[in-house]
């Protein structure tokens, strides 16, 4: 054994002497920035490149008579940036350059602008368009890139490359063998990233900001201009613009450019990078990029809505804005991405941004560039906030509000379950699993245990329309109770201005029935976020989800706002589940939704697609914005709910399953009500949010729940839109991607503004504002070959 392991390290240091002595750059380039802990690469930009400039002069500062900006706002400017370790803050407006400062270094000292070079690089691939060396965004990559002519790496495009969707695979760190460390600092990396950098998903498919991909842009252009990259830099924008001149880290001499990193220039350089892409691309008389350039780059990309052609965008908001894909390690490290304390106060606002806070920020509306260069601020400090500087500026503009104070809820103090606790819960998960099997919508309500009351009120009913008043023809009605029959229902209520003119049940059931319907449950959970937003609970739909749940805080899942959350955006992981018992005891799907813990689960899930770039309906979205709830108002679910919804409505008691005694409510499903209960709730949306004279959900938030949202013009708060048609996919309203299934939709609906509540397998509140129409379905089964479209049209084409 003693002697193999010789042999094995003598093995190793023969290949390790061996690379040396093939590739010594690498390996020195490789131990300095080693020794330094990966932040002396820097130390490692030999040999470097000249990028010609063609600068006369240094813009001076506007005398103070001309500044336009209040000079206590540019000394707050200038005191924030020198305390957070900045290197030069710039700021312009109006035509002038209103503050010009420097920490450490002079106007003319050289910064390493880190990751602005990705989008200085995107605004070349746009001059090289304008010149006619590339014909259009979506050529392919392969055109100008050799190597993967003939390869499914042809299939990425130079829109794929901008919008950071290239397919190639993102790599951080790794050791001296690893092709992460090599694509970095191996004097032939444009070999490596040519010919053996793996593709790892179709191009267009994902986001995944990623160095390699920006290491594409030089060698595009190089091979579309066949001119050097620094030459064709220089003369296409730095040059025109009247810029000084610097240098850029070269792989070897005669080599090759990095896209994403490692170009030298001074802060005014990019100032005016940052006015050429204000005016629209013309520097002067001459237009170095196309006219449509600037427009395309401010569009959100397909898989990212905070960017667009190597161009980050101001809005939406978020707290916490990610760079890398979801599941990057990056992310896993504390304060990940770019933080922003709140929105920016200009909607048109777009930054290009570099490492460590180094970002131009650029304001159409408001003629304003700004831009700061240096380092993190100190440890021990608060992280750089992004909306600081601009805002802080915008404000001294009269631009936007005050600031508002931010509502944070405290962490909770949850000791760990002992292993009595644990061993219960073991108990639970496996006879809940076991017996869950033989449940149905009637029998779940008896079955379900621990169980909260809803209280309600016991109002008066809905009225019954008399014969003089009914609006709805005898056929119609017939046509649409012979096929509630068909489907095994429970019940069918349908009521027209406020008043029932059609009532039935079948099964055994009857009025005060109460059965299971699913995800009927999250629409009311809809309504309750709205309710928190009216008492001041939760501030506004675009705060970070962290605010209200602490230990999100300072992670990755500080990204994530309410309203993704409400429109089924969030990018966290969908487990699906269907309780059958071939379905692994293991399983995240299983364990999240029939243990006794489900808060804490749902929690810990990961985000696995960028949050607000991708519907993909799913409970835990739902489960999330139930604890923020409970958490804001201080109140348990149930009785929040019967305070602020179901006593004002007159509603009779309703149930909730909670996951274990005095524990949390599940709030995506297993709400059990009475069939006039929730036509109680179609007829308060019907109306905007009355009911029987009193506002009980405020008229804005019903306007904002039944809005479409921008990833499923179907979806908006917790609630499905009937409108557009949904009879593509052949008739398939698809629910998520991991969901083989959805629901039937034979044909459009009648009504364009109808929306509905919808309970898997049939159980829905169909609900028509310009109609004063609801109509309520639940079943006594599930039924997967329920048509949305019957019933709902059966009765519209019947009103008189």
């Amino acid at each position: 054994m003693k002697r193999k392991l010789i042999i094995a390290v003598a093995a190793l240091a023969i290949f390790a002497t061996a690379f040396y002595a093939t590739n010594p750059v690498y390996w020195d380039r490789f131990i300095a920035v080693a020794e330094k802990g990966g932040s002396g690469d820097v130390d490692v930009y030999e040999p470097t490149e000249p990028v010609a400039g063609a600068h006369f002069e240094f813009i001076d500062t506007a005398p103070a008579v001309e500044h336009t900006i209040p000079e206590a706002v540019l000394e707050q400017a200038r005191a924030y940036a020198g305390q957070n370790r900045s290197s030069s803050l710039l700021v312009w407006h109006k035509g002038k350059l209103q503050l010009a400062s420097y920490w450490g270094g002079r106007r003319d000292t050289l910064v390493n602008s880190r990751s602005l070079h990705k989008m200085l690089g995107g605004l070349v691939i746009g001059a090289a368009i304008q010149d006619g060396f590339i014909k259009s965004l979506d050529d392919s990559v392969a055109d100008y890139i050799p190597e993967w002519r003939n390869t499914p790496k042809a299939k990425a495009t130079i829109r794929n490359v901008l919008q950071m969707s290239s397919g190639l695979m993102w790599f951080r760190g790794g050791g001296p063998y690893s092709l992460a460390s090599r694509r970095y600092l191996d004097p032939h990396w444009d070999e490596l990233i040519a010919n053996s950098i793996p593709q790892e998903f179709e191009p267009g498919s994902a986001y995944d900001y990623s160095d390699i991909t920006a290491d594409l842009m030089p060698l595009i252009i190089e091979g579309a201009t066949k001119k050097r990259y620094a030459d064709y830099l220089s003369d296409a924008i730095i040059k025109p613009i009247g810029a000084a001149g610097g240098n850029i880290w070269v792989n070897r001499p005669d080599g090759k450019p990095h896209g994403g990193c490692c170009l030298m220039l001074p802060p005014e350089t990019w100032l005016r990078v940052g006015l050429l892409v204000l005016n629209g691309g013309k520097a002067g008389d001459r237009q170095l990029l196309p006219e449509w350039w600037t427009t395309e780059m401010r569009k959100p990309s397909p898989n990212n809505p905070h960017f667009g052609l190597m161009t980050w965008l101001g809005q939406p908001y978020t707290q916490r804005r990610l760079y890398h894909r979801p599941d990057s390690p990056n992310n896993a490290n504390p304060r990940p991405g770019a933080f922003a304390s709140e929105p920016y106060l200009a909607d048109d606002l777009f930054l290009f941004d570099g490492m460590n806070g180094q970002i131009v920020y650029m304001i159409p509306s408001q003629d304003l560039v700004i831009v700061r260069t240096g380092l993190r601020p100190p440890p021990g400090q608060p992280e750089w906030d992004n909306a600081k500087l601009p805002n802080m500026i915008l404000r001294g503009l009269d631009v936007g509000a005050p600031p508002k104070p931010k509502r944070m809820i405290a962490a909770l103090a949850t000791p760990p379950p002992t292993l009595e606790d644990r061993i219960a819960g073991e108990r639970t998960f496996w006879s809940r699993w076991i017996s869950i099997q033989g449940q149905t919508p009637q029998s779940l309500p008896e079955w379900i245990d621990p169980r909260a009351v809803v209280k309600g009120s016991n109002g008066p009913e809905i009225a019954v329309a008399g014969e003089t008043e009914k609006s709805i023809s005898p056929e119609a009605i017939s046509n649409a109770a012979s096929y509630a029959e068909k489907m095994t229902s429970l019940s069918l209520i349908v009521a027209r201005n406020g008043k029932i003119e059609h009532e039935q049940y079948w099964n055994g059931a009857g009025p005060d029935t109460v059965s299971e319907t699913y995800s009927m449950a999250k629409s009311v959970l809809g309504l309750t976020v709205g309710l928190a937003i009216a008492d001041g609970s939760i501030t506004s739909v675009d705060d970070a989800a962290a605010n209200y749940i602490a230990e999100w805080r300072g992670t990755a899942k500080e990204t994530l706002t309410i309203r993704q959350l409400l429109q089924m955006a969030s990018g966290v992981k969908h487990f699906r589940f269907n309780y059958a018992l071939s379905q692994s005891p293991c399983s995240e799907g299983l364990r999240t939704f029939l243990g006794t813990d489900i808060a804490s689960h749902v929690l810990a899930h990961d985000i696995e697609r960028v949050p607000g770039a991708e519907f993909n309906y799913n409970s835990a979205n739902s489960q999330i914005l139930l604890t923020a709830v409970e958490r804001t108002t201080g109140k348990k679910y149930a009785d929040y709910i019967s305070e602020k919804l179901w006593q004002p409505l007159g509603a009779h008691d309703a149930t909730l399953w909670l996951d274990r005694p005095n524990g949390t409510a599940k709030g995506f499903s297993y709400f059990q009500a009475r069939p006039r209960d929730w036509l109680k709730l179609g007829v308060m949306i019907a109306n905007k949010g009355q009911f029987n004279g009193r506002q009980i959900v405020p008229e804005s938030w019903i306007a904002d729940m039944t809005t479409p949202s921008a990833t499923n013009p179907n979806y908006g708060f917790q609630m499905w839109l009937g409108a557009p048609p949904m009879t593509y996919k052949g008739g398939q309203r698809i629910y998520n991607r991991s969901t083989p299934f959805g629901a039937k939709h034979s044909e459009p609906y009648l009504a364009d503004d109808i929306v509905f509540f919808d309970g898997g397998g049939g159980h829905r509140v169909y609900i028509v504002p310009s109609k004063q129409l609801v109509i309520v379905r639940t079943g006594a089964v599930n039924r997967p070959d329920w048509d949305d479209a019957i019933l709902p049209n059966t009765v519209l084409s019947g009103l008189k």
